[in-house]
């Protein structure tokens, strides 16, 4: 053919000719299994050219029954892989959650042949059904046919749930319960023994210089465990010692196993807790895999030599030595910061009791608060007489009596609770002859919820008026709380909180000579920029701002004002956008010393 005859090449079709095409098939070695692994983990693997196949133990089935002998006949949604003991590399990940409705599991006779079949029977009260369990059984008696060869077995540990099934048989004429099976969603293989739930987040490498520690140690942040493991005993020379198949990989601030690695058969058994990233932590824990098990990852292992040690660079080994300093260094510092925080949180135990405590540790907690607040005599009244009234603690002042009564409850006080002192308050005062008795209620309501949530303040019109016609005073724990940091950043003094704990009524700590500017309805940049609608109250740049919300002050300073998108040095009248140098919250009423 003549060059003038021949067809021109496209570029596309030039750079199909001089590039080879990308390999796109799969490494037929290792087969991998992922059992409820979350999709991430495939994609991630399967870019690397593994060959990956999806199974599931099951799934928490919702079954809603109203009425007692409600019943629903479920199958188990297990699905693995008919030839499973093929595979080389199982990964199952135990605290996948997956719900499905009872309509994707009802058993379906469609398919039946014979004169019976087999169900799983979920029954009243039971709402949601744990199909997961039974999988786990049926996994277990498949993957011990793969662990008879070289093979490995992950397991990201969850809680055990141990499941009692009811098998159901459904015949021509009737249905009955013909078995019961017992069921632990841990119980994978023979390498899981004895283990005990329990959940952390403190978690170490067993041994820093093991081969895996190096890609464990990169994945601790975030890793939870919510199982423990002992180490496992064997007999020999007429004894119990450790046995030597099980190889801790990482363990609690308890010292408690809770990864570990162990042979089963002739296979290895990986047991690892909740690792945050498991695609990116599996793509390279197979990497590192592939120099132990060169036969089953034959093309990851290529050139592993290279980075285990054996043929270092120039200077790596003192850059290993280094960071080996640097690792003992981190782990003193995080002793020692531990250490300063344990000690921090029983110094100021009583902070804490007081926001979660009831009885006898709640009255510690407040009578120590009012000695730290300054009160000169703090006595408690522990030796109560059971067939009189009397308060918790008693305050004596410089010119009369304070009685404190003290309550710690799940829910908000009844009015005979929060009038209970008034009785006291006026025996105290016939026993003294005398009108200088002053009487106050602290509670520590709704305890069991987190003090930022409750209902503030948690007492009624009616309650807050019958404190003041009976002259005393209502508080909560969680206002003291705040009161102590209050002091301790100079918004208040201890002598003003004193003061105003013998006022009646809703006692409202109030920062003296303060004048509020507005209410800060609209915020923006995470409530460092608040848009405020002055009347006359001049505000100026570099000025001192408080912001109250929920009873509680935040002290911020004035880095900016604009009127009309102009930059101005003072504000007096109209909307003024301010900005802040720390944030307060959408609603805030906003005061400025007066």
């Amino acid at each position: 053919m003549r060059s003038s005859d021949a067809k021109p090449v496209t570029k596309n079709e030039a750079v199909q000719i001089l590039v080879p095409p990308t390999k796109t098939a799969l490494n037929p070695t290792p087969k991998v299994c992922l059992v409820d692994m979350e999709s991430s983990v495939n994609e991630l693997l399967k870019k690397r050219l593994y060959d990956c196949t999806p199974g599931t133990l099951g799934a928490y089935v919702d079954a809603p029954k109203s009425r007692s002998g409600m019943q629903n006949l479920i199958v188990p949604l297990t699905s693995l892989p008919a030839n499973l003991h093929e595979y080389d590399v199982a990964v199952i990940d135990l605290a996948a959650k997956k719900h499905v409705d009872v309509s994707e599991a009802t058993a379906d006779l469609k398919n039946v042949s014979g004169k019976s079949t087999y169900a799983l029977l979920s029954a009243y009260p039971e709402q949601v059904f744990n199909s997961k369990a039974f999988g786990a059984k049926k996994f277990s008696s498949k993957i011990s046919e793969m662990l008879e060869k070289e093979s490995v077995l992950i397991v990201f540990a969850s809680e055990n749930e141990n499941v009692v099934y009811d098998i159901v048989e459904i015949g021509n004429h009737i249905n009955s319960v013909v078995d019961h099976s017992h069921c632990d969603t841990l119980r994978l293989c023979d390498g899981i023994g004895e283990f005990k739930n329990k959940h952390g987040r403190k978690i170490a490498l067993a041994e820093p210089s093991s081969r895996f520690s190096s890609i464990l140690g990169k994945y601790l942040n975030g890793t939870e465990y919510y199982v423990v493991f002992p180490h496992p005993k064997t007999w020999e020379n007429g004894k119990y010692v450790a046995s030597s198949e099980f190889h801790p990989l990482l363990v609690n601030d308890a010292g408690e196993v809770v990864a570990y690695l162990t042979s089963v058969g002739q296979g290895f058994l990986f047991v690892l807790p909740q690792i945050k990233n498991k695609a990116e932590f599996l793509e390279e824990f197979f990497d590192s895999l592939a120099a132990v098990f060169p036969k089953l990852f034959p093309y990851n292992g290529l050139f592993s030599w290279l980075n285990d040690g054996s043929y270092p660079l120039p200077g790596e080994l003192k850059l290993l030595e280094q960071r080996k300093i640097i690792e003992e260094k981190y782990k003193t510092d995080i002793s020692d910061n531990e250490t300063a925080v344990t000690s921090l949180k029983e110094e100021f135990k009583f902070l804490r009791d007081m926001l979660s405590e009831s009885g006898d540790p709640l009255v510690d907690a407040v009578q120590e608060y009012f000695r730290w607040l300054g009160f000169s005599s703090v006595k408690s009244m522990d030796e109560h007489s059971a067939d009189v009234l009397e308060e918790d603690i008693q305050v004596e002042l410089g010119n009369g009596l304070l009685i404190i009564e003290v309550k710690g409850i799940g829910g908000t006080s009844k009015d005979k609770e929060c009038a209970q002192i008034s009785k006291i308050k006026h025996r105290r005062m016939e026993e003294r002859q005398a009108f200088d008795v002053s009487a106050l209620y602290v509670v520590n309501h709704q305890r069991y919820i987190s003090p930022r949530n409750r209902i503030n303040p948690p007492f009624t019109t009616n309650q807050i008026k019958d404190a003041q016609l009976d002259k005393r005073g209502l508080v909560t724990t969680f206002q003291l709380y705040n009161a102590y940091f209050d002091i301790v950043s100079g918004l208040f003094t201890k002598e003003s909180i004193r003061n105003q704990l013998l006022t009646f009524g809703l006692v409202e700590f109030t920062p003296p000579e303060l004048l509020e500017v507005g209410v800060a309805d609209e915020v923006f940049k995470n409530g460092t920029i608040a848009i405020l609608n002055l009347t006359g109250q001049r505000i100026t740049k570099g000025m001192k701002l408080l912001a109250k919300k929920n009873g509680s002050y935040t002290s911020t300073r004035i880095i900016g004002l604009q009127i009309n998108n102009v930059h101005v040095d003072e504000a007096e009248n109209g909307e003024v956008g301010v900005e802040l140098d720390d944030a307060i919250k959408r609603g805030s009423n906003i005061f400025v010393p007066a």
